[in-house]
């Protein structure tokens, strides 16, 4: 659904539309309580939809409630942290960049915590040396770099590039043919 290439061609009623709309998936997803990791990540989707409508006090309110969600998940259910540290990653870029845009600092200090507990998890579970743990690297050097840490916004950044560089090196495999084996 790509809601920025619609709100800027609708007039509007379609704007007003796509609002109301808006509302009444808050209201279905209001009703997921048994679900938390996915309403955290809905939760999410419609922020960054009513971010995209200008409407950003919302877009903040909903932010911080997908946020609290897989916070609230994360402490309760540490048996399932491999599931919350995966829902956190994917929500969790999108919230990073608009507390970012925010400026709140709060915010992001929670965000670099998740994004420091996916690492942990994903060099546990994946090993260092894997794309999905470069790619955690660089989600949390982009929030260091946000709250001014730099030195360690760099190093992380230079080992994701160094991993992705050591992953994506050719690879060279001698076949040989059974008309070359007979000469």
């Amino acid at each position: 659904l790509n809601v920025e290439a619609q709100v800027q061609g609708a007039g509007s009623v379609a704007v007003e539309r796509l609002r109301s709309l808006l509302d009444e998936l808050e209201a279905k997803i209001d009703a997921l309580t048994d679900r938390p990791l996915a309403q955290a990540r809905l939760l999410n989707t419609l922020a960054d939809r009513r971010h995209t409508l200008n409407d950003y006090a919302r877009a903040r309110e909903l932010f911080v409630r997908s946020v609290d969600i897989a916070d609230a998940v994360r402490a309760g259910a540490p048996s399932q942290a491999a599931e919350i540290l995966r829902a956190a990653a994917l929500h969790g870029r999108a919230a990073a960049e608009y507390f970012l845009a925010q400026g709140d600092r709060i915010r992001l200090e929670a965000a670099r915590d998740v994004y420091r507990e996916a690492l942990a998890a994903r060099v546990a579970v994946l090993g260092r040396e894997h794309s999905d743990t470069a790619l955690s690297m660089r989600h949390l050097a982009a929030v260091e770099r946000a709250l001014g840490e730099l030195g360690a916004a760099e190093r992380l950044y230079r080992e994701s590039l160094e991993i992705r560089e050591r992953l994506q090196r050719p690879r060279v495999v001698l076949r040989w043919s059974r008309s070359a084996r007979r000469r």
